[in-house]
């Protein structure tokens, strides 16, 4: 059998690059890779009561996630 791999475009790729650097975020400032996925999958105020996932479709999104983030580890809450 012969196997043929396709490359993934320069968008997609740097899609999964921003996800997963999003999760190692919130593995590093929740403390666990449990407490970062309920996190993400948990509707918070700070995003008008959605999850944090959901904002992961866009690049912009991710940064509202890494800017909350990053208030979480500084102790400033909305």
């Amino acid at each position: 059998m012969i196997r043929t791999y396709r490359n993934l475009d320069s968008h997609l790729s740097d899609h999964i690059l921003m996800l997963g650097q999003v999760y190692e975020r919130a593995v590093e400032v929740l403390g666990a890779p449990g407490n970062a996925l309920i996190w993400l999958k948990t509707p918070n105020y700070a995003f008008r009561f959605k999850a944090p996932l959901d904002y992961l479709t866009s690049f912009t999104g991710a940064q509202e996630v890494l800017d909350e983030l990053g208030r979480l580890q500084h102790g400033v809450f909305v």
